[in-house]
């Protein structure tokens, strides 16, 4: 038997037994109408259930089963008894949806509507980040072991001693004690004359500068000082050698001369400028 919803005309196959002896009250699935449907006609037979099982082929001759004079557009329903009184609510049976396969040769679902080109944006911001980072570290590792004294081990242990930079460098020769000039420079053969050069008296002072180190050394301003009988000095005057830095043991000799020496100088004395 057909039922038509007389609201939206939705149409559903029901068994005319629900609805005997005195009709129910129905309930429409798609738009929940509720109204009262009265049992089957006389005419429309009900068939029982015993008979229902007997088979056709029993039944000679068969007839050719008429075409139905209505379709109906939606699928079949069922009906299940529900006490007396209480309505009958009309579902529909809908379709189950298939799960999309999951494509060959992969044991991990398929994962729809996913962004690939947000994620590889992602790891390509992150190693430009480490990348810029590390580098940071590598470039700046002396304001870094400065600032951070443990971080100087790891920067050893890669190869970026920062003790060989400007400023240890600096502190280094800062710290490494100086050589005393006796100890590196030594004035020998030291011989003073007087001579006259064009009527003018001149005293003439030669002698000799040797390198007694074992590196180069750079030769300072020599100075002559003229005593007199009591130790002072009346009269002094600077030169330089030439040249001016000596390889080690090596000797350059001086000579160095004053005009009109005073009359009362009874010694002098050559020295180095720095101490």
């Amino acid at each position: 038997m057909i039922l038509t919803c007389p609201e939206c005309q939705a149409k559903y196959v029901v068994d005319p037994k629900a609805l005997l002896p005195a009709g129910r009250r129905v309930r429409c699935a798609k738009c929940r109408h509720t109204w009262h449907e009265d049992p089957p006609a006389a005419d429309i037979p009900v068939v029982e259930e015993a008979e229902e099982k007997v088979s056709i082929a029993e039944e000679t001759p068969q007839p050719e089963p008429e075409p139905e004079a209505e379709t109906v557009s939606q699928p079949q329903v069922q009906v299940e008894e529900e006490a007396s009184g209480a309505d009958f609510d009309l579902s529909i049976r809908q379709r189950k949806k298939r799960p999309r396969p999951i494509p060959k040769g992969s044991n991990l679902p398929a994962l729809q509507n996913h962004n690939h080109s947000s994620s590889k944006w992602g790891w390509i911001s992150l190693c430009i980040f480490v990348t810029a980072v590390i580098s940071s570290l590598l470039i700046f590792h002396g304001p870094v072991s400065e600032f951070w004294p443990p971080s100087a081990k790891l920067y050893e242990a890669i190869g970026l001693d920062n003790s060989h930079g400007p400023d240890r460098t600096a502190e280094k020769k800062q710290e490494e004690p100086k050589i005393p000039i006796s100890e590196r420079l030594e004035i020998q053969n030291l011989i003073p004359s007087k001579e006259v050069r064009n009527g003018t008296p001149y005293l003439v002072v030669r002698g000799e500068v040797h390198n007694i180190s074992e590196t180069k050394q750079e030769v300072p301003t020599l100075q002559v000082a003229l005593q007199d009988a009591r130790g002072v000095t009346i009269r002094n005057w600077t030169f330089m050698t030439s040249p001016g830095i000596l390889s080690a043991d090596e000797v350059v000799e001086f000579e160095t001369s004053l005009p009109n020496p005073p009359a009362d100088a009874r010694d002098l004395r050559v020295s180095f400028t720095e101490g």
